[in-house]
């Protein structure tokens, strides 16, 4: 194998679809693209769905609780502990919210990341193929992409095969999953495995990977376990604070 020509060059080839295939794209992706709205109105259901469960857990009880632990505070004698006590479980709050909705919002990105992958396979596979062009001709191992922002590459390869501009949310979505992606690692070991010998080959072996990897990292079932234990922590804090400085 011989690596020869720029990265950019791999970029900017993976995106460049005549357009003939951007019309016969626009007529077969119709149902797909239905489909696409469909996933992320559910998504976006219930994105609003586990948000409200936030508010009504963990926003409403904690600004409540600490609006009474300041009237409390005020309604009493002002000394050192009663501040200290008063900072604390405004601290508290806000860090135990941040992390439930921190928590939540990791837990949407990866269910939505599943939906997203399918979605943007075919680019990926369209990228897989320009590379593996790139690896015949030039066989120089540090030339290995890391200086390409892939994520903006397959955004734009949406862009144009779909003829539909992508949301916000799911460019998020796809930064998430690009930006894991050890394209350098997986093009390097490629590169020195013997048994690749041809485009075809390289191509195959580089789409592989890049699947096998995303169905390990993005894949597996997500869980909202953690949101549990911030709850508890939540309780912990309050109850420890109250026990040691709010009686006092």
């Amino acid at each position: 194998m011989q690596f020869r020509q720029g990265w950019r060059g791999a970029g900017v080839a993976v995106l460049s679809f005549n357009v003939k295939e951007r019309q016969q794209n626009m007529h077969e992706n119709e149902p797909e693209n239905k489909n696409f709205v469909s996933d992320f109105v559910t998504l976006g259901i219930k994105a609003v769905k586990y948000f409200s469960l936030i508010l009504i857990v963990f926003v409403i009880p904690n600004i409540a609780y600490t609006i009474i632990v300041i009237l409390n505070t005020f309604k009493t004698r002002l000394g050192k502990y009663e501040i200290l006590y008063m900072i604390l479980t405004l601290i508290a709050a806000v860090l135990c919210i941040i992390e439930a909705c921190y928590v939540t919002y990791i837990f949407l990105l990866k269910s939505a990341s599943k939906k997203v992958y399918g979605y943007i396979s075919p680019v990926i596979e369209k990228l897989c193929g320009t590379i593996s062009k790139e690896m015949i001709q030039d066989k120089d191992s540090s030339i290995l992409g890391k200086r390409y922002d892939f994520s903006a590459y397959v955004i734009n390869g949406y862009n144009e095969s779909y003829q539909k501009k992508i949301p916000g949310f799911v460019k998020i979505c796809i930064r998430f999953i690009v930006k894991k992606i050890p394209f350098a690692d997986i093009i390097y070991h490629i590169s020195i495995d013997p048994s690749v010998q041809n485009e075809e080959e390289i191509k195959n072996s580089l789409y592989t990977q890049i699947n096998e990897y995303v169905s390990k990292k993005f894949f597996g079932k997500a869980s909202l376990k953690w949101l549990i234990a911030v709850l508890l922590l939540n309780i912990v804090f309050h109850l420890t604070l109250y026990i040691l400085l709010g009686r006092i």
